[in-house]
């Protein structure tokens, strides 16, 4: 299976997603702990399971929305 690609626009600052050294990452991984995530500059790759995967999109896609408000996680 592929994994699936999340493009993080470059306006959104990564650290503003994934926290001060990955620490809203390293949270919201441990709640999904049947994928795997892998970022890589402005992408995050997801792989795994794919009710997880999907949900963890979801999420993703949730978080990028108050941050384009101008809100912080």
């Amino acid at each position: 299976m592929e994994p699936a690609l999340i493009s993080v626009p470059t306006a959104i600052p990564m650290v503003a997603l994934l926290g001060p050294q990955d620490a809203y990452l390293r949270q919201i991984e441990s709640a999904f702990p049947l994928i795997q995530v892998t970022v890589r500059g402005n992408e995050i790759f997801v792989k795994g399971d794919p009710e997880q995967s999907s949900k963890f999109e979801a999420l993703v896609s949730e978080l990028l929305v108050l941050l384009r408000a101008g809100q912080t996680l």
